[in-house]
């Protein structure tokens, strides 16, 4: 991508070889965002069930 960058992208992007570098760039970007998306879903669900866990042991210490 950086060799792009420094050629001229708009010149360059017709050449197979570069518009298939910043189309492989491209995708793992998208890959990167998504794993991001579903771990901070998934690091959601165990921080909401930890919470609802301790709201719990609290609430049997105080009985």
């Amino acid at each position: 991508m950086l060799t792009v960058i420094r050629r001229g992208f708009l010149s360059d992007w017709k050449q197979p070889s570069v518009e298939a570098e910043v189309r492989a760039t491209i995708a793992v970007v998208f890959q990167a965002t998504a794993d991001g998306h579903a771990l901070n879903a998934s690091l959601r669900v165990r921080l909401a069930s930890a919470s609802d866990q301790i709201e719990d042991a609290a609430k049997a210490l105080t009985k």
